[in-house]
């Protein structure tokens, strides 16, 4: 499993490098996206002032896996 997981977090780590350095082209690609999934992610996500913090992603991101029922070890993969 944890190969599993590192090869995930690998290519994670290369997508968003991948958008860093293609951001115009990134950007692109995510103006083609149904907004509507991305707007639902941040409303699930956002704290009580309508804006979404790090903490908050680490929070909801906690509920998901629990929701998701994810073992502790890839929980805290990173």
């Amino acid at each position: 499993m944890n190969q599993v997981m590192d090869f995930y977090w690998d290519v994670s780590v290369s997508v968003y490098d991948w958008i860093i350095n293609n951001y115009d082209q990134a950007k692109a690609f995510q103006d083609q996206l149904d907004q509507s999934l991305i707007t639902t992610a941040f409303e699930f996500c956002k704290s009580d002032n309508g804006l979404v913090t790090g903490s908050d992603i680490t929070e909801c991101s906690m509920k998901i896996s629990n929701w998701a029922d994810m073992d502790e070890h890839t929980q805290n993969q990173s």
